[in-house]
């Protein structure tokens, strides 16, 4: 966790008990985008156990031909460890045939 993140506290986010943290510094962020970063923030919820639970970041600002931009990208993560089952698609082959 990032120094710059406010732990707001525990809640419960999918039935999973987590703590909650933000952050709204754009420091961070600055050495992936390239351009003017107006504003960024995130907030995310890690689990007792240690694993993300929820994340949620947004940004906007002007990129450098000048076009104004802003994003808004969101992770949740429910049903840990449970059964997950992965069919190959129709008319797949095996690596092994």
């Amino acid at each position: 966790v990032a120094t710059s993140s406010t732990y707001m506290g525990t809640e419960t986010v999918n039935g999973i008990p987590a703590r909650h943290y933000s952050s709204s510094s754009k420091d961070w962020a600055t050495t992936e985008w390239e351009g003017n970063l107006e504003a960024a923030s995130s907030d995310f919820w890690i689990a007792e156990a240690g694993y993300p639970v929820r994340y949620v970041f947004t940004a906007k600002g002007v990129d450098t031909e000048g076009y104004k931009g802003s994003m808004l990208w969101s992770m949740e993560l429910s049903d840990v460890n449970g059964p997950v089952t992965i069919e190959a698609p129709q008319g797949a082959k095996r690596l092994d045939e």
